[in-house]
């Protein structure tokens, strides 16, 4: 009995574990859903200047340089002195030199998609630009049926364009009219102190370069040679991404950059006027529309809980059938043996009267 109880025990703790296990999982999921799935995003990369290199490419990882020619190639490589706060900088407003990145994004209605699109078009060759990306969409799926009618908005378009930054405030205020603007976020960063760095970086490249050839030509055994052109071909690679990265930088700053999302709408959505007093009644309805709200995503939560967690379950549910299956057998047994040994008692004859039995 002690055993077959100890066996419950694990077999319960087991159980337990495994249900564990599916809830924490399951809250998971719910997060996962809650936080990342319905979550979007429209970011434009514009280069990552700020970045890490390593973050960007291994290859801009700076190699190490060789012990015994590091005194020369210091000599390139003068410490820049500590900016002084109240001298203009490359980033302070007011340079005359800034290298400026302009960025809009731009969510547009329209009720005529075609017709806007096209208006749209036409403004970027007027003003000198390019559609850097494209991507179009049509979710109606009944336009096959003979008696179709559209009866809902299905076409969107998501557009990068990329226009002189002279023409950027022009282009923007020529759009308004083709649709209805409903969002328009500007920002703009200010990467001339990058630009300065990395000018300043060629210029060392290049001197170490021009050292190195020449360095080549005085090499008297092949070990040397090897090691000049070893540390050349370092000095040429990275001086090949920091060019890379200033004409990145040059392009950015000549075009600026707008994300345009634009949205088929059967009518556009009146704008509502600002609510001044809340009487009792206006606080009740929105209450209970919260609380609406509020009891159908707990219902979608726990679908998506009973989901995960249903593998889990039946598990656990295998396990409290075998346990309730193993109990019963024990018990059937006990019984049995308690039925065996009353039927062998009541089978036993009786004793016989002794013939020195003093009752006699």
């Amino acid at each position: 009995m002690r055993k077959t109880t100890l066996i419950i025990y694990s077999v319960l703790l087991i159980a337990a574990a495994v249900l564990a296990a599916a809830c924490a999982k399951a809250a998971g999921s719910s997060a996962y859903y809650a936080d990342t799935v319905m979550e979007t995003t429209a970011a434009w990369d514009r280069g990552g200047y700020n970045a890490a290199p390593q973050a960007k490419s291994e290859a801009y990882e700076m190699p190490a340089y060789f012990p015994e020619e590091e005194a020369e190639w210091d000599e390139a490589e003068p410490e820049e002195p500590e900016p002084d706060p109240t001298e203009p900088g490359p980033d302070l407003p007011g340079f005359t030199d800034s290298k400026l990145i302009y960025t809009c994004d731009l969510t547009i209605q329209t009720t005529e998609f075609e017709n806007t699109l096209g208006a749209i078009r036409a403004l970027i060759n007027k003003y000198g630009g390019f559609i850097a990306s494209e991507y179009q969409n049509d979710n109606d799926t009944g336009w096959y049926r003979s008696d179709y009618v559209k009866t809902s908005a299905t076409l969107t378009e998501q557009l990068t364009v990329r226009v002189p930054s002279e023409h950027y405030h022009d282009f923007l205020n020529a759009l308004d009219g083709n649709g209805k603007i409903i969002s328009k976020n500007m920002y703009v960063e200010n990467i001339s102190r990058q630009y300065s760095d990395t000018e300043t970086t060629i210029k060392s490249l290049e001197t170490q370069e021009e050292r190195l050839l020449a360095m080549m030509e005085q090499c008297e055994t092949v070990e040397d040679m090897i090691t000049v052109e070893a540390r050349l071909s370092e000095v040429q690679n990275e001086l090949k991404i920091y060019r890379n990265r200033l004409s990145s930088m040059d392009t950015d700053v000549t075009y600026s950059t707008i994300n345009m999302s634009i949205y088929e709408v059967l009518e556009y959505t009146p704008d509502k006027e600002p609510v001044k007093v809340l009487t009792f009644g206006d606080r009740l309805k929105n209450t209970l529309k919260n609380t609406g709200k509020g009891f159908m995503t707990f219902l979608e939560d726990s679908l998506f809980f009973l989901i995960n967690a249903l593998p889990y379950l039946l598990i656990v549910a295998g396990i409290v059938i075998l346990i309730v299956w193993l109990i019963r057998k024990k018990l059937r047994k006990n019984e049995e043996k308690l039925s065996a040994s009353g039927r062998a008692a009541r089978q036993l004859p009786k004793k016989q009267p002794s013939d020195h039995d003093p009752e006699e």
